[in-house]
């Protein structure tokens, strides 16, 4: 698996308007200090949340939330900092391999999101102008988009790429595989959707 081959499918799978662009990037440069302020909050209302709730609290080991706190303040000043280089887009496509290898779920990644997002836009309506949050906001959202699917198609490569390994299969018969599973899924739906 080659995280590089990671990045570059996502970036040419992502709509161009959904992805995070050099624009976004000069967003957040442009509004670094606040950003950078509240990074203390985000890490204690991220790790609040996930030891509050029993699944995501089962992923951590006892007594390692220091080391998982500082992990996640590292990544929120690298990435207010910059720069978004081919490093930063790997790095989050490596998250997925982590999470993979952890049992943190996507579900789980994809919802601790929402909590940074949330944060953010509450915690920086105090200093903002309704303008000002609003580009901000939505250079923040690009971003999540992006790393969202890096780190979800990282973690699939994971995923299917230890399912091929430990069977021998190719991707011809991997495909074939999920093709015979997504029928038979779609089959047992009580209310058939169409694809």
């Amino acid at each position: 698996m080659d995280l590089g081959d990671v990045v570059d499918k996502v970036f040419r799978e992502m709509p161009p308007e959904s992805r995070f662009t050099d624009a976004d990037a000069e967003v957040i440069k442009k509004y670094s200090r606040e950003l950078l302020s509240i990074g203390d909050k985000i890490v204690k209302v991220f790790y609040d949340t996930l030891f509050a709730h029993e699944p995501t609290a089962s992923v951590f080991k006892p007594g390692e939330r220091p080391a998982r706190e500082k992990t996640l303040a590292d990544w929120w000043i690298r990435t207010i900092n910059g720069p978004f280089d081919r490093s930063y887009w790997e790095w989050q496509a490596y998250v997925g391999v982590i999470h993979f290898r952890r049992d943190v779920t996507n579900s789980m990644m994809i919802a601790m999101w929402a909590v940074i997002l949330n944060l953010v836009q509450y915690e920086l309506s105090k200093v903002l102008s309704k303008e000002e949050l609003a580009m901000l906001m939505s250079s923040l959202h690009k971003l999540a988009a992006t790393c969202v699917s890096l780190t979800v198609e990282g973690y699939v490569e994971s995923y299917t790429t230890a399912i091929k390994e430990a069977i021998g299969a190719d991707d011809d018969l991997m495909r074939n595989v999920i093709a015979l599973m997504k029928d038979k899924v779609l089959g047992s739906v009580s209310r058939p959707v169409t694809l």
